[in-house]
């Protein structure tokens, strides 16, 4: 009886071990799992951003841009491209939105708005 008591004693200890190896096993590998996932965002972040200023530069509206508004430091999100329209949301560092394009296909025009105090500033076709 004494020989089957410490032998099941000895199993709970073991058992419980090796759940405690298993557990912090398991925390090191979710931490090298977000550590990855963090780098993989930073590298898809800054390829995204070289993505949207060579998408730019191929839009017909890109030279009225350049001319209108200081594109260089600002981060373009184009929200909608479909045969309509083209919108485009320029934000700064902090993604403060700043500026709004709006180029309408058919009639070739385009219209700036700064989203600060100024409002619209251009409207044109170009």
């Amino acid at each position: 009886m004494k020989k089957l008591i410490i032998m099941l004693s000895m199993l709970l200890l073991l058992t419980a071990c090796a759940n405690n190896t298993n557990e912090s096993t398991t925390e090191q590998k979710q931490a090298v799992s977000t550590e990855t996932e963090e780098n993989q965002t930073v590298s898809d972040a800054e390829e995204a951003k070289e993505d949207s200023k060579e998408e730019l530069t191929s839009f017909l509206e890109y030279d009225t841009l350049v001319v209108e508004i200081n594109i260089k430091d600002l981060k373009a999100d184009v929200k909608t491209d479909n045969a309509n329209k083209r919108v485009i949301i320029f934000k700064d560092e902090s993604g403060e939105k700043k500026y709004k394009s709006i180029y309408i296909k058919k009639e070739e025009r385009l219209k700036i708005i700064s989203l600060d105090d100024e409002g619209q500033i251009y409207n044109e076709i170009i």
